[in-house]
């Protein structure tokens, strides 16, 4: 009875240091590049006029911070923190939602730091192409890729959609938390597709807009991905580099349905991006097992001794563009997010539209900043 007494009193002690060792052990291998302050505030307001947050949510939040917080952003270079094996994985559309692709030649007017609609057409995008196709989604048999909205961004310009063909939009940095396309606001696949095709690039090149939509209607997965490129030939991202959200959700169901798991979704971000590297992030994909919608914005990084030193650098210059891909599979309709039946905003695209410029100008009244705006799939009707 003495030996099985000390038996009983030893286990739990013994299995509270062991899950002590674990819990140091895991510390000292996760620890964070950086710091940077995320503000929620304005994500929260975007959803909770959307969306019916109380059929989903216990409370009105979709963020449980109201407001800005202080959180860690890891580094993407080491890997994605794999919660089921306690591991660092490499970065994948289908892991994680994110990856960086190398091997990009870029090609700027060093002079005036601008990159023409002509060479992104030319130059960037069939680079890009191969790069969602062979590394992106490697092993599946993709049918359409439509470019679509691309943006030249630097600190100070200034939002712009020009009418002229040739004239790439411009646009400052994103400094609050936002996905760039809420598929939840459109009626159907043929109003989702009409705004691609407005805003696609290669207007030249032949689009079978009815095949895209028989795709569509009849299940096909579907999904739309980033692509940022720095675009600086001569400096790497020091400052204001773009952050993404790994977002793990507390009933295993995506945006809008359900709300991140703050406890397992991890900030990244690429340091020192060089202007030979190919972001890729997921914004959304038809099937809801997929991960997507990486909620994003520009940080300004809490760095101390020499690597602030290091952070002294020019203003970043990037590139966006957004890519359509439709791929040669069907989604059942148990993991199809873009069925009849799903969640839809509240807001039409119109009104939505008119709430993401009165939140725009708001946040441009308080911080009297034009380059902190929130972008949403509305400014880009």
């Amino acid at each position: 009875k003495p030996c099985h007494t000390m038996k009983t009193i030893l286990y739990p002690i013994t299995l509270f240091a062991a899950i002590a060792h674990r819990s140091v052990a895991l510390s000292n291998r996760l620890k964070p590049w950086c710091e940077a302050s995320i503000e929620y505030s304005r994500a929260n307001e975007y959803v909770r006029a959307h969306y019916s947050l109380n059929k989903h949510y216990d409370d009105d939040s979709y963020f449980p911070c109201s407001t800005s917080q202080t959180e860690p952003i890891y580094n993407a270079r080491e890997g994605y923190w794999d919660g089921q094996s306690d591991s660092f994985v490499t970065p994948s559309l289908k892991t994680c939602g994110f990856m960086l692709c190398s091997g990009f030649r870029n090609v700027i007017d060093e002079q005036h730091d601008t990159v023409s609609r002509n060479t992104v057409e030319h130059c960037f995008l069939p680079q890009i192409r191969p790069l969602i196709r062979h590394q992106g989604y490697a092993g599946a048999n993709i049918s359409h890729m439509i470019f679509w909205n691309p943006v030249a961004r630097s600190k100070d310009a200034a939002q712009t959609r020009p009418d002229e063909t040739s004239v790439l939009p411009t646009g400052g940095y994103a400094g609050l938390p936002h996905i760039d396309i809420d598929v939840g606001a459109y009626r159907n696949a043929s109003q989702l597709f009409s705004v691609v095709e407005k805003n696609r690039m290669c207007q030249d090149e032949p689009l079978d807009r009815q095949d895209v939509l028989s795709r569509l209607d009849n299940g096909s997965r579907f999904a739309i991905v980033n692509a940022w490129i720095n675009l600086d030939p001569y400096n790497p991202v020091m400052d204001d580099p773009l952050a993404f959200l790994a977002t793990r959700y507390r009933q295993q169901r995506p945006f809008p349905h359900s709300r991140p798991d703050m406890t397992q979704s991890r900030w990244y971000t690429y340091p020192a991006m060089t202007h030979s590297e190919v972001l890729l992030f997921c914004q959304y994909d038809r099937d809801d097992r997929a991960p997507s919608d990486l909620w994003h914005c520009a940080i300004q990084p809490n760095l101390s001794g020499a690597r602030q030193q290091q952070s002294t650098r020019r203003p970043r210059i990037s590139f966006d563009v957004r890519c359509f891909v439709m791929l040669d599979e069907t989604v059942d309709a148990t993991h199809d997010r873009f069925r009849t039946d799903r969640v839809r905003a509240k807001l039409s695209l119109t009104e939505s539209r008119a709430f993401c410029s009165q939140q725009s100008a708001q946040l441009r009244s308080i911080t009297n900043n034009s380059t902190t705006i929130l972008r949403t799939s509305s400014i880009y009707l």
